[in-house]
Formats: C-alpha cells, sequence, structure tokens
C-alpha cells in the first residue's frame, strides 16, 4: 500500500464520510441529553403518582404517551438544531439550498403542536381529494367494514366528509377545520384575515388559488368576514394602541410634530383625503384624518380641514404643539399663523429643495446658463442650522460665494464664508447673464420667506416614507370604501411604527451590509444604504389574538360605532339622477337606435366615384404633359438647335 501524501487531495467520499459521522456524533449527543430528559420526567411522574392515593386515567395515559415517547425516541432521526418545533422563518427558506420536497425525510420538518394552540397559529396543509378520500374509503370506522361509501363537500377552504357504511348503515362525518363564532370555519376566517393584513388583493389571490384547482372562498364571503370580525379586532387594537402612544407624549414637556395630506388618487378630483400627525419626538405616527370630498366641500380642500381636525384632537387629549412642521401649504400655514400664533410653524426641507432643484435644472437648460448645472448640488446642501434671520444671511451670502467673494458680505449676522482656501472652481462673475439669473432664483422674495422658516431638526420624510408604505395597503389606482380605507391606514401605521428604526443587518463577522444604487434623479451619483433586517409583524399577532378571543357580540358593538362615522356618499348630492333601471333602459334604447347616414350611403358612393375619376384624369394630363418634350431653341437667335452650327451666334 502507498503512504499518504499530504499534498494529494483528499478523497470525496472521505469527506462525505466524515461530514456524515460528524452529524451522526451530534444526533447521539442530542438523543443522550433528550432520554435523560424523558427519563427524569418520568421518574418525576411515578413519584408524584406514588403519592397520591387515586390515580386518575388521565394521568396514567400521560405516563404511558410519555414511556411510548421515550421508546421511539431511540428509533426516530432527531436535526442538528435543540429547537424542532414548527416555527416560520423567511430567511431560512430562501438561504436553504435544498428545497422542501427534497427534506421530506429529514426530521426538521417534524411538525410538533402544543396542547392550547389557537387554530390561527397552527400549521395548515394542502391535501389532495385522491389522497383525502383514500383515507376514508379503507373501512368503516365503527363496523371495520371494507369500502364504505366517502362524499365530500366544500365550505370555502374547508372540507366536510361524509362516511357511509353499506353495512352497518352508520354515516361518519369529519370537517378539516375547526369552527369559530360557532359556524364559520376558521380556515375561512384566516384566509380573509390573511389577505387583509397582508395587503393583497382579493381578486389576485382568488385567481392564484383558481390556478391552482384549490379551493377558497368567493369575494362575497371575504367582505363579509372583514367587516364582522377584521374590521372590529383591528380597530379595537388601533384604540389601545393610540392610547399608549398618547399615554408616552404627555409625559413630553414640547412635543414636536409633523403632519402631511395624502389623497387617495391622482389629480384634482380625489375622493378620499388623508392627514396624518407624526410626531418628531417619539418617532412615531399616532394620528391620522380622512375626509371625503363631499364633506370638505372640494378635494383641495381636504388637506386644510384635516390639519384643523387633528389639532382639535391633540389639544382634546391634553397635549401640546410647540412646533409644527409642514410642507408649504399656504392654507395651512396661514390657518396655524392667525389660530395658533404661540406654535412655531416650519417648512420641510426637502419641499422646499425640490422646488428650488426645479426652478435651477430649467434655467440651466436656457442658452449661456449651463454653469449653473455645476452648482446645483452646492446650492441644494447648503447649510440651514441656526434661526430664521441667521439661515437667511447664510442663504444670500450664497449667491456671492458662486461669484467667489467671500468676505465682507452685506449681512451683519453673517460677514464671511466660513471656509478655508478654496480650489479653483467654475466661478460666475457678478454682471453675467447667468449670475443674474441665478440671482433671480435665489433671492426671489418668497423662496427668502420659505428659506427662513426651514425646519432645523425635525423633517416630514418620515411621512413621505409612510405614504410609500400606504401605498402598499391603499393603492391609488383602487377604490376602498371608507371604512376599508380607514382601516388600511390603520394597518400601514402599525407596520410603520414597528418597523421604522429597525437594527442593521450584520454579518457574522460584524460587518454591515450596504446597498448601493444610481437613480436617475440622482443625475449618475450613487446612494448608499445599509441593509436594514427583515420586517417584522407582532401588531399581526395582537390583532389575530383579538381575533380569536372576542365574542361575536363584542365586535359587532365595535363596527357599529364605527359605521356611524360613515359619510354619506358623493352620488347622494345628486338628487335628479335615474335610477339603476331607468339608466339601464336608456342604455338599450340608446343601443336599438339606427343611425341615418346624411346625404345617404348610395350618394356619398357616387360622390367618391366622381372624386376619383377626376384624380385619375389629372394624373393622365400631368404625365402626358411631362412625355411631350419641348424643342430646344438657341437663346440668341432663337432658332431650333437641331442643324445649328456649334459657335455661330457667338
Amino acid at each position: 500500500m502507498e503512504p499518504f501524501l499530504p499534498n494529494e487531495p483528499e478523497c470525496h467520499n472521505c469527506t462525505k464520510l466524515k461530514a456524515k459521522v460528524g452529524k451522526l456524533q451530534k444526533k447521539v449527543s442530542y438523543l443522550t441529553k433528550r432520554r435523560q430528559e424523558l427519563i427524569s420526567r418520568t421518574e418525576k411522574n411515578v413519584e408524584n403518582d406514588e403519592d397520591e392515593t387515586d390515580v386518575s386515567d388521565s394521568e396514567v395515559c400521560s405516563d404511558t404517551r410519555t414511556t411510548d415517547t421515550l421508546d421511539s425516541l431511540e428509533e426516530t432521526d432527531v436535526s442538528d438544531d435543540d429547537d424542532v418545533d414548527w416555527e416560520i422563518n423567511l430567511e431560512d427558506d430562501v438561504d436553504s439550498s435544498a428545497s422542501d420536497d427534497e427534506n421530506n425525510t429529514v426530521p426538521k420538518n417534524l411538525v410538533r403542536v402544543s396542547e392550547g394552540t389557537k387554530p390561527g397559529d397552527e400549521p395548515k396543509f394542502v391535501i389532495f381529494y385522491n389522497m383525502l378520500v383514500a383515507i376514508f374509503q379503507h373501512f368503516c370506522f365503527h363496523c371495520k367494514w371494507d369500502k364504505p361509501s366517502v362524499e365530500v363537500h366544500r365550505i370555502g377552504t374547508m372540507a366536510s366528509v361524509t362516511q357511509k357504511c353499506n353495512h352497518c348503515g352508520k354515516v361518519y362525518c369529519w370537517k378539516s377545520q375547526p369552527s369559530m363564532f360557532t359556524k364559520h370555519p376558521a380556515g375561512n376566517i384566516m384566509l380573509s384575515f390573511g389577505i387583509m393584513a397582508s395587503g393583497a388583493k382579493i381578486s389576485q389571490t382568488l385567481l392564484m388559488f383558481k390556478h391552482m384547482g384549490l379551493s377558497a372562498i368567493s369575494p362575497r364571503t371575504y367582505y363579509y368576514h372583514q367587516k364582522r370580525f377584521h374590521f372590529p379586532s383591528l380597530l379595537r387594537h388601533w384604540k389601545t394602541y393610540q392610547a399608549s402612544l398618547l399615554g408616552e407624549l404627555k409625559e413630553i414637556e414640547k412635543p414636536a410634530w409633523s403632519g402631511d395630506g395624502r389623497f387617495d388618487s391622482m389629480g384634482h378630483s380625489a375622493k378620499y383625503g388623508v392627514y396624518t400627525m407624526y410626531s418628531n419626538s417619539i418617532s412615531k405616527l399616532v394620528h391620522f384624518e380622512l375626509f371625503q370630498a363631499n364633506q370638505s366641500g372640494s378635494s383641495n380642500a381636504m388637506e386644510l380641514d384635516g390639519a384643523k381636525q387633528c389639532f382639535k384632537f391633540i389639544t382634546e387629549k391634553g397635549l401640546k404643539v410647540s412646533s409644527f412642521i409642514s410642507d408649504r401649504h399656504l392654507g395651512v400655514a396661514k390657518w396655524i399663523r392667525e389660530t395658533h400664533p404661540d406654535v412655531q410653524h416650519y417648512n420641510d426641507l426637502w419641499h422646499v429643495n425640490k422646488s428650488l432643484k426645479k426652478k435651477l435644472f430649467d434655467a440651466s437648460k436656457e442658452k449661456g446658463n449651463e454653469a449653473i448645472q455645476l452648482w446645483m448640488k452646492a446650492i441644494s446642501r447648503s447649510t440651514r442650522q441656526g434661526f430664521g434671520e441667521m439661515i437667511v444671511a447664510k442663504w444670500v451670502s450664497l449667491i456671492r460665494h458662486i461669484s467667489n467673494k467671500h468676505k465682507d458680505h452685506p449681512d451683519e449676522l453673517y460677514t464671511e464664508c466660513a471656509h478655508g482656501e478654496v480650489e479653483p472652481r467654475a466661478w460666475i462673475p457678478v454682471g453675467t447673464s447667468t449670475h443674474d439669473r441665478l440671482s433671480m432664483i435665489l433671492l426671489d422674495t418668497k423662496r427668502l420667506a420659505d428659506i427662513k422658516k426651514l425646519s432645523c431638526d425635525g423633517q416630514t420624510s418620515c411621512l413621505e416614507g409612510f405614504h410609500l408604505t400606504l401605498n402598499h395597503w391603499h393603492p391609488k389606482m383602487q377604490h376602498f370604501s371608507w371604512l376599508g380605507t380607514y382601516c388600511r391606514h390603520i394597518l400601514a401605521i402599525l407596520h410603520f411604527n414597528e418597523n421604522l428604526n429597525r437594527e442593521k443587518r450584520k454579518t457574522a463577522g460584524g460587518a454591515s451590509y450596504y446597498n448601493v444604487v444610481f437613480p436617475k434623479f440622482k443625475l449618475g451619483e450613487e446612494v448608499v444604504r445599509e441593509v436594514a433586517i427583515h420586517p417584522t409583524y407582532s401588531y399581526v399577532d395582537e390583532i389575530k389574538n383579538i381575533l380569536f378571543t372576542k365574542e361575536k357580540k363584542e365586535l359587532q358593538k365595535t363596527i357599529d360605532v364605527y359605521v356611524k362615522k360613515v359619510p354619506e356618499s358623493l352620488t347622494s348630492q345628486f338628487t335628479n339622477r335615474r335610477t339603476r333601471k331607468e339608466a339601464i333602459d336608456m342604455q338599450k334604447k340608446r343601443r336599438s337606435m339606427k343611425t341615418l347616414l346624411h346625404p345617404p350611403l348610395p350618394e356619398q358612393q357616387e360622390q367618391q366615384e366622381k372624386i376619383k375619376q377626376a384624380a385619375a384624369e389629372a394624373a393622365a394630363a400631368e404625365a402626358a404633359a411631362k412625355q411631350k418634350k419641348k424643342t430646344p431653341h438657341c437663346r440668341k437667335c432663337k432658332k431650333p438647335m437641331k442643324g445649328h452650327p456649334r459657335g455661330h451666334c457667338n
């Protein structure tokens, strides 16, 4: 046998065997540990039984079950993990190298459900018809006779199996799901709850089920569950959650607030408008007001009315508004200035910067003003810290800085630039058309007023991020009822508050994950962000807990309170509109009418033939004229060129 050479590559089979031995050693240690735990648990149960004079049947069954479990553990292959309970982990599913179909024999997929587990927390599976019927066709569950008749009935996602024996005549009924609220299958309730909580569309979900051939509920059942069970559970949780936020804010002496409006559709004909209040002090969304267009008189007035109602709610709860940050909504600014003079009102930096960038970009496209584009980034990143007058003084000095003048600024608050020596740049001299155009933009009176009210610390950027989150639960291109819109805003707020300040994702060595993108609006500049951990959904578990613990009467009382708040429909203001039957009859009448052509069709065809004939004659005449060439003549003597001697008329 040849000696082993260290430099030679190790055998592939040996590597696999070593890995297998390592796994087996781990399993042996786990089984030994688990066996000792079960033995000690069994001994304790035996000691307790000896102390008691009477032993109940249930205790005997418990001991027997423990002993059977102990014996079966020696023949069971256990995974490396200590915790083998069923748990959803999306990250493990994504990172796993093998699919679930390949791991069907690995004990890691062992499913366990402890006693007292709620139906909503139990794992659910998909079972095929033939596999289900085969179980009940083996024998009668009463007399053990072979091949009884089996019928399967569908109630949404639930299968109801009826077994009837041809020998004893007895009937055995089995249902695949427990019932909730006396008569509703739990799977149907959980399906509609999952659709609502995830923000999925009912139409797309049912279409997916249809393609799979999976039994599901109808849209009508979904909306029934939503109104009777899910909305009340969500509203009860929101009431408790909001109360805890308000209690936390009462301990803050001078809380700062931000507010912004959002409409349910683009344009100026929105049906719903919502105004959301964000607390910069605790970094949470606290309250929102939902308006319908007919409540405010017009779509544009809903944002101002929403701000008024939010301020009213905050003051009624005993909270203060020391400072308020919003976009440049003139109506909100005027209302705060007149009715709340003690509130410091600031403009959001992002909205002011967005308007400024648009003006600068348009000016840079003008002929001769291309140099403005080189200064756009520097202008938009100018410092803003300080009080209003100081911010304006810094801003006015910017136009001198661009012309390479860094001292002797006219404002006494800021007479000299704070930077040191600067490298040569594309300065814009004073007196040029580009400098005059830039001064017109930067020193505009309205812009200086906006710059003076810039917020130093808090911004409405979180509200803009919330509006993006809200688009998942409440898309702008889809219509919802008033109550559906209200509840979907609550879902978006709960998700946003829970996942706003997520921890950053780290590698095993402690390094951070980064995501580098190049968005179009940055004009080629990169944006680097740290990658956060996956979102959490603990609020869904809390809502689900209310759904499974509250009675139907309690949920009905909750929904009745909010149903009274639903405003009248927009069509109620049109009193002279046709009824549904009249509208259908009018459409049928219009479709049955025959439209007569004037002039009649034969006359139109005759005129069309005349036009074609005239066009053909004109084309033929033009072609004949081109074929007949004019005889060339001499320019001086006017005689034909044919036979004309060369140079005769020179």
